[in-house]
């Protein structure tokens, strides 16, 4: 079959993060499986984009202003005259532009990199970065999802594709229907092997003692919910001593970096806080992974539905905290504790929660190793949305 899959703002080093690494791996398969598989990145220029994860035959076409896009996609569509095309959506997405691409010929399906937000959680972006930053999400918590999903009809879309039900479900609940709608989530890696798992550092280990820790791993960011991280821990370790938090942030961009600094150093309980703000190696992070005591991912905004840092700490089994907001905290609620966005009392009683009660942490640390086990891999992602491809040509 001759796909075309197209996203927003590719580059070498995105490719491995969400929702870029999620079109990267599946084209990749689909070429393995013998499919013509395209790639295409909108952006602002016209080349061809290589390196790192990205797949063979990858271009970049301009999206701006739309006739540089018809003009760019046309000759892109000659060159390969796909039998389908992924589109990316959202919510907030122009009549003028889906007018413009909906003149294309091949059936098109929508799939959704980003998810679906509310007010209150965007609220709580605003005060943490910005209502710059996060003036993208609040447009579409805004927007008017029927009249969108009528537009969807009328422009004959064949289908929508998303990683998450809630996604899924507030495109049915606008009106889309249930049987022209997929929900297919990121894939899972190979199962890390024992062999793939460094030694703890001593200083850390003398640092630790016998007590367990929550883990923290990402960019500096707000935007990951570290500041109400912090203050959550510091309510929790106020009320337990023996619990511990250990951050391990990125080092690919500063961000807010010293502000976590004097918030960290702030902390009544900074002492029981271990940061490393090295990036680390693969073996030397399964190493914090595997032996944490659960995970915490509060973030405040999620802009690709599902980080690929969630499945990542499903391997090893361990409980997840996230916050509530679009389909995330739904996916995490079986395998660990979704709080509200932005409330660190309840973010604190998670962390206790799972901690103090013997029997409600075995079941969640068991749910999860049996939602990783049923999850897909990579390669089955790919050959679901090849799936959804025939299904959508079946009803031409």
């Amino acid at each position: 079959m001759k796909i075309l899959i197209v996203v927003h703002n590719l580059t070498i080093e995105k490719s491995h993060l969400m929702p870029w690494r999620t079109v990267c791996d599946i084209v990749t398969h689909m070429q393995n499986d013998g499919h013509e598989a395209h790639l295409i990145s909108l952006g602002c220029r016209k080349c061809e984009l290589q390196g790192h994860l990205i797949p063979q035959g990858t271009r970049e076409i301009r999206k701006s202003p739309e006739d540089s896009l018809i003009s760019d996609l046309n000759t892109e569509l000659e060159r390969i005259r796909p039998e389908v095309i992924f589109w990316p959506i959202a919510w907030r997405e122009s009549s003028k532009r889906l007018k413009a691409i909906t003149k294309i010929e091949a059936p098109l399906i929508f799939w959704f990199p980003g998810g679906v937000y509310s007010f209150p959680a965007c609220f709580q972006a605003v005060k943490t970065i910005g209502i710059r930053n996060t003036l993208p999400y609040l447009l579409e918590t805004f927007w008017n999802k029927k009249r969108q999903i009528n537009n969807f009809k009328r422009l004959r879309v064949k289908a929508i594709l998303t990683m998450t039900q809630a996604t899924a479900d507030s495109a049915i609940t606008s009106g889309w229907p249930r049987t022209k709608t997929f929900v297919i989530p990121p894939g899972k890696e190979n199962t890390p092997s024992a062999n793939t798992i460094s030694p703890l550092p001593n200083d850390f280990k003398n640092w630790l003692g016998d007590k367990c820790f929550y883990l923290f791993m990402g960019p500096p960011s707000g935007i990951r919910g570290i500041f109400k991280l912090l203050k959550a821990f510091d309510i929790a370790a106020g009320v337990d001593p023996g619990i511990r938090l250990v951050c391990l942030f990125r080092s690919d961009g500063v961000l807010d970096s010293k502000k976590v600094k004097l918030t960290i150093k702030h902390c009544r309980n900074s002492e029981k806080i271990y940061s490393i703000w090295d990036s680390l190696k693969p073996e030397e992070l399964h190493s914090f992974m595997s032996t944490c005591h659960a995970v915490t991912m509060p973030f405040i905004l999620v802009p690709s539905e599902i980080p690929l840092a969630i499945i990542e700490a499903m391997t090893w089994g361990k409980p997840i905290i996230t916050t509530s907001p679009g389909g995330t905290g739904d996916f995490v609620k079986h395998i660990g504790l979704s709080p509200k966005v932005g409330n660190c009392k309840e973010l604190a009683n998670a962390m206790l929660k799972l901690h103090q009660d013997t029997a409600f942490y075995k079941m969640k640390c068991q749910n999860t190793i049996d939602a990783y086990s049923n999850h897909p891999d990579w390669q089955s992602v790919s050959r679901q949305w090849v799936e959804v491809a025939n299904k959508a040509l079946a009803k031409i």
